[in-house]
């Protein structure tokens, strides 16, 4: 017999603050067990499908769900294949514009030779797959039913920018328009894809820049990069923005949107108190802070 227990505010607060926290300790587990003073693309692929897989495993349990489920709960994409494409390069050249293109300074370098191109890939879609599954295919999914879609799109940016520490502000750039994405199409298909291909070229785009401008210094690589990134952002807007307009004959209102997401806000700040007010989520959201605070005194 199946019954449908849906989980209070408060007890999807502690039970995401447990997971979390569970990523963590099993991040600082791999890094005891693959320690690498250089970027190893085998050992990295390894650690990062094993945690991917105690991430999810801990989500579906503490949360009652599982990939079946996500999957079933998954509607046909609102989206056309050229509106796909075109987020998919808008979010991509949005976040490589504003961002330092993962050039870390506390991060061993990636040393990319081509015949690893692929298990860049493999690692990309893999991590896309897992992070995207969770936050937004099980997270926002389980926070949306109490507290409304803009609540869970912040809140679920929130972790997973906190998550992701000192790559900051890739990661809000990126959470912000993952659950928009995921929102706005109704299927995770279009959020891991432009996660993917996001992280790949994360890891490919400073090195082959470097290929590219071998007498250039690696700053003003990274400033040829940022350029490129932000005049494809420019084209692309520009292109959504005509697509919308003239083909789906859909305006764009942002004051009037940012109104209405003010106004759910303002309607739902008991939710936002009772969701960060849970001994778990407090905990977590201390611990991460003390963390990332950490590691930006030592850069």
């Amino acid at each position: 017999m199946n019954q449908k227990t849906n989980l209070t505010l408060e007890q999807s607060s502690n039970r995401i603050a447990i997971i979390l926290l569970i990523n963590i300790l099993g991040q600082n587990l791999l890094a005891k067990i693959f320690p690498v003073s250089s970027f190893n693309i085998d050992q990295y692929l390894y650690a990062t499908i094993l945690n991917g897989c105690i991430f999810m495993i801990a989500s579906q349990l503490l949360l009652k769900t599982s990939v079946k489920k996500v999957i079933k709960h998954q509607k046909k994409s609102r989206f056309s294949l050229i509106e796909n494409i075109l987020w998919i390069f808008f979010t991509v050249s949005l976040n490589f514009s504003g961002c330092a293109l993962y050039s870390r300074r506390d991060a061993p370098p990636i040393n990319v030779h081509l015949s690893q191109i692929w298990l860049f890939l493999l690692l990309a879609v893999f991590t896309g797959f897992y992070e995207e599954f969770i936050f937004r295919g099980v997270f926002l999914e389980n926070l949306c039913k109490s507290s409304g879609k803009v609540f869970a799109v912040i809140w679920t940016t929130v972790l997973f920018s906190f998550m992701h520490g000192t790559q900051f502000p890739a990661p809000l750039i990126l959470g912000i328009t993952m659950g928009c994405l995921y929102v706005m199409s109704g299927n995770l298909l279009l959020p891991i894809a432009a996660h993917s291909i996001n992280d790949w070229f994360g890891y490919l785009l400073t090195p082959f820049g470097n290929f590219l401008f071998p007498q250039k210094a690696p700053d003003e690589v990274q400033l040829i990069l940022k350029w490129s990134c932000f005049a494809i952002f420019l084209l692309t807007t520009l292109l959504l923005l005509l697509y919308y307009h003239f083909y789906k004959h859909i305006s764009f209102h942002p004051i009037k949107k940012t109104k209405e997401i003010l106004k759910s806000i303002k309607s739902h700040k008991t939710s936002y108190q009772k969701f960060s007010g849970t001994a778990c989520m407090t905990f977590f959201l201390f611990l991460i802070l003390a963390n990332i605070l950490s590691d930006f005194s030592h850069l």
